[in-house]
């Protein structure tokens, strides 16, 4: 049950002496009669001073005594409250005044067991025992004893039928109960016996709240206020009415009056805090929160406030466990949950808010926000299908949720699906038009789509008084060079670092234009620009890698990575990265020192434990190398990756027996595991060949459990040995038993390299009659027309690839390639979309090539050398290059170029053109 909050009876401390006898007192000094004077005009810390003053004075003065705890209960601090009563009982004041005091010291410190154990209502007199009754209830009620608080209320009442704070007490137990009728009822009977009872008002106001008429309980307290101006509860409880309202500036007006008598109260503080707050004043709120500390547990929504306010002043760790401990006591709020699951996202702890949140997803509970969230905690735990069909469940919640469309567009650009991702900014932008940062990313999910025309058009659209300036020139660039003006790319980037010498993006932009247009020592340049201030961007450190490892200046690609690991010692890339360049140099000491450092004081990192197994094979230290990798598999007999690189480094030693024992075990412990029958048949085919393996095959399949792993096997072995029209009819008999897209595939590549292609084509045929959007079959039946130089079939193919995946890229550049071959114009916009899509060097050389028979050398030049650098062993790919340097007039760099292909045994389709041109070069003239 949740704790209620308790209001405090305020202490109503009479100036005149008529009916408590502890108020009659002699003037024992100037500063008690002081001190008497100040609580009269209501000065309470000025009271508090004299009061200290005279029971220095005079320390036996119990009278002092009791009117400095009185003050200091009203001031807010229970701890010297009590300690003062203590000495006003000892020094022999009324116990009648004092006993029920001290108890309320106790519960205001939260001492609730302490108080029942100490302070008992069996033989007192009855005026002493109905006040210790009520306050025992309360602690009960704390302690969550709702049973044992009635009880203490309803004897309380009998004891003191005419007192007003039993029945008071009784109604907080039937709130609990949700009994708000009996609590009614109870508050009722209490304003009978005293109707301008502060209490009961408030009471009664606090049960009109509950049932949700807020100007009724409103009424009520300006009444008690009337009656009791300095009724603490009343203003604090009219507070929390306004703060809902949204008035926040009469909520704060009571609580600035409560605060000015009583600055150590809670409750007032408490809102103080959530004023703060709400006006975005965190460092306010959070010094308010400290003040309360150690009573926060008792405000429904002090830990959930306190969380907002840590969060805002990016003080996480405090954030995390004060979110922790609200949902902890509210298990079932949609807001507990929405804040730790933004908190958790901020702090990079996705599987923590997917737990909290898949719950109430599952049970169907979840509004669009939780989906949001649970998208976005999905997104960054690289579950990009989940995020992707969780943001669009959020976004059919909420349609015009702009933020959420955005994000939804966000999820299908990083699964590939740029044009739907441009579908969602669309929509989003219709919503919120005046969103830049929307349209900014509709440029680039444009440009990810390879529809270059629509990123153009949405960067004209762009209000630049609203962009970025930087944001702007590089979103230019990108444009341009999608456009393949290259020369007003590197316009607009420079642009950028005139104006913004910092960016990183202008540099990046420029270096990678740089190395396409192989200008190495610029792209060097600029990408040490970068990691000179950056030392561990990783684009910019990659890039540079890359291009000292293809220089062989593998010291250099050393020395960068050691600054980069420097800078993000934690950064587990960059790491491996130094580790491997290590291993590469021969250096496995070197590696081993950082692979060692790098595992102190966390938990095992498979990817460090490959790399100590790669270091020490590197040194010759094969023993040690398995008993690292053995110590693994003791911890997680199930870690296949280790137990495949272990049976791995046995065989390469050639023991065969150890290796199969270890991959045997892992295939028992789970049985038809494909990574463990597919290792075991490896192993085999290394150890003794085909005719064993295929035994070894029968042996496996007489477990049930292991044929689904099994079903191309016996093809594949019979691949390796090269027995292509074996392997064909074992393919084709597993198809005839269960009929499936890859094992169509494979009867067919399998028929082409037997050289009876035409044997494979009815099985493809059959299977996409019934399955015509089966990709794998689909473009294996491709490439046999292609060969076979059926061109229109294949290009009725490739259309119906492109009519189920638009951005399909080897689709693209084939129906590219095919359209070049009938002299089709379509063939460069398929071409340059292709590129946009995947810049990958076949492409290149498609495009490059397109764009060179349409006399455009000086573009195609650039997308060629790419090609050329890449795919250095392609007899077509170098030709096309030297094509395109002579065309530009590089005539010694092309002869360079063709001289090893034209001299080499490689066969390829354009060689007789490349030997022509190769001769017609190297005429001397």
């Amino acid at each position: 049950m949740k704790k209620l909050l308790i209001l405090v009876m305020v202490l109503m401390v009479l100036g005149a002496g008529s009916g408590a006898a502890w108020w009659k007192f002699v003037h024992r000094s100037d500063n008690f009669a002081t001190a008497r004077a100040l609580i009269e005009k209501g000065d309470l810390r000025a009271a508090q001073i004299d009061l200290r003053n005279a029971v220095r004075d005079d320390p036996t003065n119990a009278e002092a005594h009791f009117r400095l705890g009185v003050v200091q209960m009203r001031l807010g601090d229970p701890v010297a409250a009590e300690k003062e009563l203590r000495l006003a009982r000892d020094n022999g004041f009324d116990p009648r005044a004092v006993t029920p005091l001290l108890a309320q010291t106790y519960m205001a410190q939260g001492k609730f067991k302490e108080l029942l154990r100490d302070f008992a209502a069996s033989g007192q007199p009855p005026e002493i025992a109905v006040a210790i009754l009520v306050t025992r209830g309360l602690a009960m009620m704390q302690m969550d004893n709702i049973d044992g608080a009635a009880s203490a209320f309803a004897e309380a009442e009998r004891l003191g039928p005419q007192s007003v704070d039993p029945p008071l007490a009784a109604a907080r137990v039937l709130i609990a109960k949700r009994d708000y009728a009996g609590a009614e009822a109870k508050v009722d009977r209490a304003l009978t016996i005293n109707g301008k009872a502060p209490d009961a008002l408030v009471l009664k106001a606090q049960l009109s709240n509950l049932k949700g008429d807020r100007p009724k309980a409103l009424t009520a307290l300006d009444a008690a206020i009337e009656v009791a101006p300095n009724s603490s509860s009343a203003r604090l409880e009219r507070a929390n009415i306004l703060v809902a309202t949204g008035q926040d500036v009469k909520a704060k007006a009571d609580v600035d009056f409560v605060l000015n008598n009583e600055p150590r109260s809670a409750g007032a503080v408490y809102l103080q805090a959530v004023l703060a707050a709400r006006a975005k004043d965190f460092p306010a709120a959070d010094a308010a929160l400290t003040k309360i500390t150690g009573v926060m547990s008792r405000f429904p929504r002090g830990y959930y406030f306190q969380a907002i306010v840590k969060f805002n002043l990016g003080q996480a760790e405090q954030a995390v466990e004060a979110a922790g401990k609200y949902v902890a006591r509210n298990p079932g709020d949609p807001d507990g949950i929405k804040l730790m699951a933004r908190i958790d996202l901020a702090v990079q702890r996705p599987e923590h808010a997917i737990q909290m949140l898949e719950a109430p997803a599952d049970a169907g509970t979840a509004d669009a926000d939780m989906l949001d969230l649970l998208g976005r905690a999905y997104a960054q735990s690289g579950r990009s299908q989940q995020a992707l069909t969780t943001l669009q469940k959020a976004a059919a919640m909420a349609p015009d949720n702009a933020d959420i469309l955005n994000r939804l567009a966000s999820a299908r650009l990083g699964l590939g699906d740029a044009a739907g991702a441009a579908k969602d900014l669309e929509h989003s932008l219709e919503l919120a038009p005046k969103q830049a940062s929307t349209g900014e990313a509709l440029v680039v999910a444009s440009l990810a789509d390879g529809d270059v025309d629509k990123a153009a058009a949405a960067l004209t659209k762009l209000d630049q008084s609203k962009v970025n300036a930087e944001v702007f020139g590089i979103l230019t660039g990108m444009v341009r060079m999608a456009q393949l003006d290259v020369d007003a790319a590197v316009t607009a980037f420079r642009s950028v670092l005139k104006e913004r010498p910092d960016s990183v993006p202008a540099r990046l932009n420029l270096a990678k234009i740089a190395m396409l247009r192989n200008q190495i020592p610029d792209a060097e340049r600029l990408l040490s620009e970068i990691l000179s201030q950056l030392p561990a961007n990783e684009q910019a450190l990659s890039a540079l890698v890359g291009l000292y490892v293809l220089d062989g200046r593998l010291p250099r690609a050393v020395v960068a990575l050691q600054a980069a690991r420097a800078a993000a010692p934690t950064n587990i890339g960059v790491t491996l990265g130094l580790i491997d360049l290590h291993i590469r140099l021969r250096d496995g000491d070197k590696a081993l020192a950082i692979i060692d450092e790098a595992m102190k004081g966390q938990a095992q990192n498979q990817a460090l434990v490959a790399a100590k197994v790669r270091a020490l094979v590197s040194l010759g230290k094969n023993a040690d190398a398995e008993t690292e990798l053995r110590n693994v598999l003791k911890t997680d007999p199930t870690n296949e990756a280790a137990r495949r690189t272990l049976a791995d480094l046995l065989g390469t030693q050639k023991m065969f027996d150890p290796s199969r024992a270890t991959l045997r075990d892992g295939l028992a412990l789970v049985p038809g595991s494909p990574r463990m029958i597919e290792a075991l048949i490896a192993l085999e085919l290394v150890a003794t060949g085909p005719d064993r393996t295929l035994q070894l095959l029968d042996e496996l399949s007489r477990d049930t459990r292991n044929r689904p792993a099994l079903r191309a096997m016996k093809g594949n072995v019979l691949m390796t040995a090269n027995k292509f029209a074996d392997a064909a009819a074992a393919y084709a008999a597993e198809y005839k038993i269960e009929p499936s897209g890859d094992l169509a595939a494979r009867t067919a590549q399998a028929w082409g390299l037997a050289g009876k292609p035409d044997l494979g084509r009815p099985t493809l045929v059959e299977w996409l009659a019934t399955h015509p959007d089966d990709m794998a079959p689909l473009q294996v039946l491709i490439t046999m027309d292609i060969g076979a130089k059926k061109y229109d079939d294949a290009e009725r193919s490739l259309k119906k690839v492109l009519d189920i995946q638009p951005n399909n890229v080897p689709a693209l550049n084939n129906l590219a390639w095919i359209y070049q071959q009938k002299g089709d114009t379509m063939a460069q916009t398929l071409a340059h979309k292709a590129y946009l899509l995947s810049p990958t060097p076949q492409v290149a050389d498609t495009l490059g090539w397109i764009l060179v028979s349409q006399g455009k050398p000086d573009v195609a030049l650039m997308l060629l050398r790419q090609a050329s650098t890449q795919l250095a062993t392609d007899g077509t790919v170098q030709f096309h290059y030297a094509f395109a340097l002579n065309a530009v007039g590089k005539k010694d760099e092309a002869v360079s170029v063709l001289r090893p292909i034209v001299l080499g045994k490689a066969e390829f389709d354009e060689k007789p053109a490349a030997k022509r041109m190769f001769d017609e070069l190297s005429v001397p003239k």
